[in-house]
């Protein structure tokens, strides 16, 4: 079969390799699709894995083509994604069902083989299927967009009744699942490559769910001190403190505060979108390399100018209300 092995750090090489054999309660999965995540960039290219040769991947699915001799035969056929921590089973942790807590747990992709080839043999225990209906891939209606991406990474399970924020309905499951924007990123980077222009590196800080991307012109020397000057003090001064402050205000009062944070969103995008066009224009235009660099520069400061006002504007009306609902709150408890 072909897998993609990483044989040293940055050695990764695609080449031919021998179908896994199953062992005792392990099913044969026929990959369709493997992800790569932002630990396998690292993992790839810095660190390596904890041995060599590897296949690296822990973030894929596929079909069940094969099952071991003391596993039904009825999952052959079966879609499935797989779980890529595979618990000893004998630990404390694992006594308890605290699987991720496990003393000697192995890891597809990074510790054990994982999921950049065309098999794997995965214990029947980390298999979750699912459904025929869902297809493997599909074809998008339209191109996709930075705003697209970044939804995708804003999700906290809405109008679902896992969604931390619902105040109605069944509660029982609020909160359940950990949603990806919330709480959940630093640092969110989407770099878009674009045909015959110069790429764009979108980024932003803090809780996905309330923050804002914004442009950012690369093969410059320096960035805006707005973005670059990240502080150990808290201060309004630096776009990180000013989007964690946001998300801390907003995610204490969601229902009141989102029709502030889109907004917010929608205005610096549609800014950012102009600021774009124009210099796209004058770089296009421009044939000294010099003060093309000059251009990317000046795009960049008046990004940021522009997102430090529209910043400050969205924080001083979320803390508004959100001082408002606290002592509301707090009337309400002492009535």
């Amino acid at each position: 079969m072909k897998a993609c092995v990483l044989e040293g750090i940055g050695q990764l090489k695609y080449k031919d390799v021998e179908i896994p054999v199953m062992k005792k309660g392990e099913v044969l999965v026929n990959v369709k699709a493997c992800g790569i995540c932002s630990s396998d960039i690292p993992r790839i290219f810095t660190t390596g894995t904890y041995h060599f040769p590897t296949i690296p991947g822990h973030e894929f699915c596929g079909q069940i083509v094969d099952a071991a001799e003391d596993v039904d035969k009825s999952y052959i056929g079966k879609r499935a994604v797989i779980f890529p921590l595979i618990p000893c089973g004998e630990c404390p942790s694992c006594k308890e069902k605290e699987y991720a807590r496990c003393d000697n747990y192995n890891y597809f992709g990074s510790r054990c083989d994982g999921g950049m080839a065309e098999y794997i043999s995965v214990p029947l225990w980390n298999i979750v299927t699912f459904s025929d209906d869902i297809p493997w891939t599909m074809v998008p209606e339209r191109k996709i967009t930075v705003e697209d991406v970044k939804y995708a990474l804003s999700t906290h399970f809405q109008n679902t009744p896992y969604d931390p924020y619902i105040t109605r309905g069944d509660l029982s499951n609020k909160g359940a699942l950990r949603p990806v924007g919330i709480n959940r990123n630093d640092f969110l980077s989407v770099l878009q490559v674009r045909q015959g222009q110069e790429p764009i590196e979108w980024f932003t800080f803090g809780s996905n769910v309330f923050n804002t991307l914004v442009p950012l012109y690369i093969h410059i020397d320096t960035v805006p001190e707005y973005y670059s000057n990240t502080t150990a003090e808290v201060s309004t001064d630096n776009f990180y403190w000013a989007n964690r402050l946001i998300g801390a205000m907003a995610d204490a009062c969601d229902k009141q505060s989102a029709i502030h944070i889109e907004r917010y969103q929608r205005v610096v995008q549609s800014h950012s979108h102009h600021i774009i066009h124009t210099y796209d224009e004058l770089i296009e235009k421009e044939t000294d390399e010099a003060r093309k660099t000059e251009l990317r520069h000046e795009a960049n400061q008046k990004a940021a100018d522009m997102l430090k006002k529209e910043t400050s504007k969205n924080s001083t009306q979320l803390t508004g209300f959100t001082l408002g609902s606290l002592t509301s709150s707090s009337l309400s408890f002492q009535q």
